[in-house]
């Protein structure tokens, strides 16, 4: 499964995944988030000491309690109980690996979790922080230069940061968009969130494929259902009831593919034979496909019956060590499967759902850009 993965990028999620929103002040520190690589949150007097004192267990039991004092004495918050409930959440139920979702304004980008983290108390004092949010909320002052002033933070490592030429789920945007809270959980909308994430992820049992159509104009219906019935009969080994499709087509928009219960090794090979479509990398070379350059490599032994034919009568006929048959057998082996891989290529399926994807205009994240030079040196290697 690793070498798959090495070849496939596609990423294997724990289940024990959480999916945050953490939305900006105001739309302010976005990019400093993304360009430094972490995310914080406010009420710089609710540290890491004062939410785990860990000497007193009458301390711990009415910790709560003893959060919103020190967040009523210091800041003009009303909701006590929110306040508290997201510091605590950031700091306790956060985890390394959690996914979060990071919004400002139009702007979104999704990253992994990393560990918490607080700056200097002495830097970053209560009254600093809320002389920033003052600043923050004067409609005269630069917000692009307004470093973020919060204690409390996260390392992240950043997925991707959505571009303008990038689509959203309709799902996940109206999500964003009716949920104005700086830290929420969005377990609930974690296989839209993935799908924003990578084209290709193993989830709860589950591999789910994202088809990103590029197409500006309306949608040809038959290049729609062409493409959906070969890459389903394709993806799940000949059996497309074992697949559920969701669609957002709204050009563009996507095409998304989910097959559970499958073996991860049949899959991960059905899956390398579809990105085929799509192109990948040899070497320093990229290709829009590489069905012709795999083509070519398999056509390169194009005795298929004749290598056969010798091989066998060889087994048969002479009398030779062990070590030379087992080579010779491998290497038969090899021969047959990769005519059998040929076969693959040349199944109506597969040219079909090539052909339908090039009218769609289907794209792959360049994050999924195949790396095809170890696959192919050792396929040549066996041979």
């Amino acid at each position: 499964m690793d070498n798959a993965n090495n070849i496939l990028n596609i990423k294997n999620i724990s289940d024990g995944t959480s999916f945050w929103m953490i939305r900006t002040k105001r739309d302010c520190f976005f990019d400093e988030f993304i360009k430094e690589g972490y995310v914080a949150i406010g009420w710089n007097a609710v540290t890491d000491s004062v939410m785990n004192p860990r000497t007193n267990s009458d301390l711990d039991y009415f910790c709560e309690d003893r959060l919103k004092e020190i967040i009523k004495s210091n800041y003009n918050e009303t909701r006590l109980g929110l306040a508290v409930n997201k510091c605590l959440r950031f700091r306790e139920e956060m985890k390394d690996g959690d996914i979060a979702v990071i919004v400002d304004g139009y702007k979104v980008a999704f990253a992994v979790i990393g560990e918490y983290y607080e700056e200097s108390p002495q830097k970053y004092t209560v009254e600093y922080e809320k002389e920033i949010i003052n600043k923050i909320d004067s409609t005269n002052t630069s917000k692009d230069k307004i470093k973020c002033p919060y204690i409390k933070r996260r390392k992240i490592s950043l997925i991707k940061k959505l571009t303008e030429d990038d689509t959203i789920s309709p799902y996940l945007k109206s999500v964003i968009a009716g949920n104005k809270h700086s830290l929420c959980i969005l377990n609930s909308y974690a296989d839209t969130i993935l799908c924003c994430c990578y084209d290709a992820f193993i989830y709860k049992n589950k591999i789910t494929v994202t088809f990103r159509v590029e197409q500006k104009n309306d949608i040809n219906a038959v290049d729609l259902s062409n493409f959906v019935l070969s890459a389903a009969k394709i993806l799940s080994c000949g059996k497309p009831e074992n697949v559920s499709v969701k669609t957002a087509l709204h050009s563009p928009g996507e095409i998304i593919m989910q097959i559970a219960n499958d073996p991860v090794s049949l899959i991960l090979l059905l899956m390398l034979i579809y990105f085929m479509v799509f192109g990948g990398k040899y070497g320093d070379m990229e290709f829009n496909s590489l069905y012709c350059i795999f083509e070519k490599i398999i056509k390169s032994n194009s005795k298929y019956q004749k290598q056969r034919e010798a091989l066998e009568l060889k087994k048969l006929k002479a009398e030779v060590k062990l070590a030379e048959e087992n080579a010779e057998s491998k290497k038969l082996n090899n021969i047959e499967k990769a005519e059998k891989l040929h076969c693959l290529f040349k199944d109506d399926d597969f040219d079909q759902m090539r052909k339908a994807a090039e009218n769609l205009d289907i794209r792959l994240d360049r994050s999924t850009i195949i790396e095809m030079t170890n696959f192919i040196e050792k396929y040549k290697d066996e041979k």
